[in-house]
This record gives C-alpha cells, structure tokens and sequence, in this order.
C-alpha cells in the first residue's frame, strides 16, 4: 500500500531515526514503529508468495562449494 511504501522509504531509503520519521508522519513514535514492524511483515510475505529468497531467507540445506582445482 501507498501508507507502507511511505514508512519503508523513510526507513530504508533516507535511513531516518525512529524519532525523524515519526515527526514526518505526524504520528508517535510508538505508531511509527507499529506501522513500520506491519510494513516491513507484508513486505516479507509479499515476497515469499512471489518465491523470492534472499539472504534475509537462507536456504536451510545449501550445495556445498566444488572444491577449488589448481
């Protein structure tokens, strides 16, 4: 949502404090920690359900490295 991509951008793009963006919300800053924690939460569903795997999701079982050959 529109209400998501606002609390994410001012958290991971311009890398603003908890107190920063809450003043640029207007809202507390217990409100802004709430809406970023639900944000951040749909953001990691959405990208599971579309089979996304980052390094935030390892894979529990990876391929070991081929051995180096010389």
């Amino acid at each position: 949502s529109t209400s998501d991509q606002e609390v994410l951008t001012l958290s991971a793009w311009y890398e603003l404090s908890a107190d920063e963006a809450a003043q640029a919300l207007g809202c507390s800053r217990a409100a802004y920690a709430v809406r970023l924690h639900r944000a951040r939460h749909r953001l990691a569903d959405w990208l599971r359900a579309a089979g996304y795997r980052g390094s935030a999701d390892p894979d529990p079982n990876p391929e070991p490295l081929p051995e180096a050959t010389s």
